[in-house]
């Protein structure tokens, strides 16, 4: 741990555009986690097809595709074992 953060504390020291980053990143991560539920309904690479970024409409943090589609299942399988939906068993290629 602490020889990352001298790695980002040099990589800081010389690269003020990865600090920026850095920090962007830092605040993406808190919005995402204090935010009680995602709406990633906005698709800010609407010209994309493939390696979309989306954005939730309540806290404004930003994921790719591939993190909105596993969050999406998670919801869905939430909901549906909340609704004892469970003939799904461990290994089955049931479809999502």
């Amino acid at each position: 741990m602490a020889d990352q953060r001298r790695l980002i504390d040099d990589l800081l020291d010389r690269k003020p555009e990865a600090a920026q980053m850095i920090k962007d990143i830092f605040e993406n991560n808190r919005k995402l986690a204090d935010c009680a539920y995602h709406d990633f309904s906005i698709n800010l690479t609407p010209e994309r097809v493939v390696g979309r970024r989306w954005q939730c409409a309540r806290c404004g943090g930003e994921i790719d595709d591939r993190d909105k589609m596993w969050y999406e299942r998670g919801i869905k399988h939430e909901r549906n074992k909340g609704a004892g939906n469970h003939e799904q068993s461990r290994g089955s290629k049931a479809a999502d």
